[in-house]
């Protein structure tokens, strides 16, 4: 059996509408990974042709997404009954599923995979797609290390059914139960990761990093799966919290955003221009325009777009006394950064004190 001139050799898994086979591309003589929409899916013909077209948007959209934590796509095509198919690197090794059998993984492991896989999902983020499916099961733990395989068929746009904040979700998820060996939120009720597995008691900063990654409010969540990722591991590590380098803000900020900022910051100038020619035209001798007002109308034209998530450090109810001086490691956020996970004072999480312990 053929799709196009990839060979079959075995099936590797099968869904209600699609298969995964392990596929040979004869050409260049390597192991290939086919994901094919099923000819027998029983799918009314109005929802199978949006499939195919996603399907193919998927395909154009996973050729940009070039990173070491995702299986990467080489190819895709058509069936003679015009259904399509997605040629795919294929991954040699178990799934964090299939490793979790035998317990939990050792930190540092568990460091790695989620260094890698918050800064690939972060990656997806900033070219406005999300993977919507992030588990166990969708991580294959190769001998170049940790690996994203696509959900299902296709990956989502932006706001179409999921959110950047979905994916850190999952992805302190898996990082919660590749620690532990259990989910988060087994019985109905989140543990601290201490809790579930008492080794995990000599990383001081571990169980408010997870109470806030895994907030109902995914506003109290961090700013990106990449800074989820890299404060995990540095903790993981033994590493001073306070060292880690903000992520750039370019890889997590959408493109739509971007784009509205800086239309925000040249109407900004605008009225900074207007106010100094006003002021010069009325003020009387002596007098000159407030740089404190000049400064309030910049802030007031740069204003957070409706809808928008306000920056962490808004989310404080109310004021809390001043903290006491740090150590160098008492910090699990990069210097000068907002991101804050140490506990405050009162025992609670600081600022961005974690909502109810059930999922959201």
């Amino acid at each position: 059996m053929h799709f196009g001139r990839y060979e079959v050799v075995l099936p590797l898994a099968e869904g209600p509408a699609s298969r995964v086979l392990l596929g040979r591309d004869p050409i260049l003589g390597r192991q290939v990974a086919l994901k094919v929409l099923r000819a027998d899916a029983d799918l009314p013909a109005e929802t199978r042709a949006r499939l195919v077209a996603r399907i193919r948007e998927s395909a154009r959209a996973l050729a940009g997404l070039a990173h070491p934590g995702f299986s990467a796509l080489h190819d895709s095509g058509d069936e003679e009954s015009g259904a399509p198919y997605l040629v795919f690197e294929f991954v040699q090794g178990p799934t964090l599923r299939e490793r979790l059998t035998g317990g939990p993984l050792p930190p540092a492991e568990v460091a790695s995979i989620g260094r890698t896989l918050g800064g690939a999902l972060t990656h997806a983020h900033a070219a406005d797609f999300v993977h919507g499916d992030v588990k166990p099961d969708s991580i294959v733990l190769s001998p170049l290390g940790a690996k994203l395989t696509a959900p299902g068929f296709t990956w989502l746009a932006r706001g179409e059914s999921a959110s950047p904040y979905d994916d850190q979700l999952g992805l302190a998820t898996v990082l919660y139960e590749a620690l532990t060996g259990k989910p988060p939120f087994e019985g109905g009720t989140r543990q601290p990761p201490s809790a579930v597995a008492p080794n995990l008691r000599s990383f001081p900063h571990l169980d408010t990093i997870f109470d806030r990654a895994l907030a109902a409010d995914p506003r109290k969540r961090f700013s990106s799966c990449d800074v989820l990722g890299s404060v995990v591991a540095t903790e993981l590590e033994g590493a001073p919290l306070g060292r880690l380098a903000p992520a750039s803000v370019s890889s997590i900020v959408p493109r739509a955003t971007r784009r509205w900022q800086n239309a925000a910051a040249g109407a900004a100038v605008l009225v900074i221009c207007a106010l100094v020619l006003l002021g010069r035209q009325r003020r009387a001798p002596g007098e000159g325009v407030s740089l404190r007002s000049v400064s309030s109308a910049f802030f007031v034209a740069i204003g957070p777009p409706r809808g928008a998530v306000p920056p962490l450090h808004h989310l404080r109810t109310a004021p809390t006394a001043p903290r006491a001086p740090a150590s160098a490691d008492a910090s699990t956020v990069p210097e000068g950064s907002s991101e804050s996970a140490a506990p405050s004072p009162d025992g609670a999480s600081g600022p961005d004190r974690a909502g109810p312990s059930s999922p959201p």
